[in-house]
């Protein structure tokens, strides 16, 4: 059953630009989230327009709504940082703009969030997602966040979530920075919260953010160490310097090692008491 939904969903995102077949989809996708979504393509990448807002993605997105997003992000991330007007957000793995939207929520009127992603693809898909939610407090940048300036290979997946800058030999040559010269170069002075979800490159990255970091309140680090346990890839294995690095820097680890999700249970969630 589930190779035949993979199948179908295959056929589906080949061949939905055409009419008949994306009435089918329209269908498909109104009947899932009981709400009639207008789907369409838009230079390769799919929309889906309901009443209250837009979810862009690579393939087609059956389950995906600005209330289930900002739900999820509001889970994952705000367990320590609770956000609040005015604040400076640094989304690192912004992915399609899931946690975009809620960022952008949280901290208007005044505040700004500058969503990153490496990957091109599902960049194009944040920056369509801000411009048709008109998210104009967020800034997509697409870049690499990592340990120096230099060009970085990230893999192409089919899923955006699982694509990896780690031992990548195949896939898109796409700009590194660190955010050290990034936050010098937007002139920002404090930072209150950095969200970073990069698939086992945060080391390299935290490398890159060694100045910027004296200036943060705020962290939650994703870190993947249960795919480490799951596939034996050890440079996924990264939660004990994600900590180690914060430690040194003065913030305190609040632990979520109680919670039953794994990628839950490794995140790094922390708090500097001196800012």
């Amino acid at each position: 059953m589930k190779n035949l939904k993979s199948r179908a969903d295959n056929f589906l995102n080949k061949y939905g630009k055409k009419w008949p077949v994306r009435l089918l989809v329209i269908l498909l996708v109104s009947a899932v989230k009981r709400k009639f979504t207008n789907v369409f393509f838009d230079h390769g990448i799919w929309i889906h327009k309901y009443k209250g807002g837009v979810i862009t993605d690579r393939r087609i997105n059956y389950r995906g709504t600005l209330d289930y997003y900002e739900k999820n992000a509001k889970d994952n991330w705000f367990f320590v940082y609770k956000p609040k007007p005015g604040d400076i957000i640094f989304d690192i793995g912004a992915g399609d703009g899931e946690e975009a939207y809620c960022f952008s929520k949280a901290v208007a009127p005044g505040g700004k969030v500058f969503s990153i992603e490496a990957h091109p693809q599902t960049f194009f898909c944040l920056s369509k997602f801000c411009e048709y939610n008109k998210l104009e407090n967020v800034t997509p940048l697409n870049l690499a966040i990592c340990d120096k300036e230099s060009e970085v290979v990230i893999d192409n997946p089919d899923s955006d979530i699982s694509a990896t800058m780690v031992n990548s030999k195949n896939g898109f040559k796409v700009k590194g920075a660190t955010l050290d010269s990034m936050v010098l170069q937007l002139a920002i002075n404090k930072i209150d919260f950095i969200k970073m979800n990069i698939e086992g490159a945060e080391i390299k990255a935290l490398y890159g953010m060694k100045n910027c970091i004296k200036k943060t309140k705020y962290v939650c680090i994703s870190c993947h160490d249960f795919l480490a346990d799951r596939d034996g890839n050890k440079q996924m294995r990264t939660k004990n310097d994600v900590s180690n690095f914060l430690t040194q820097n003065g913030f305190k680890i609040v632990s979520r090692e109680s919670d039953g999700r794994p990628w839950i249970r490794d995140q790094v969630n922390a708090i500097n008491d001196t800012i």
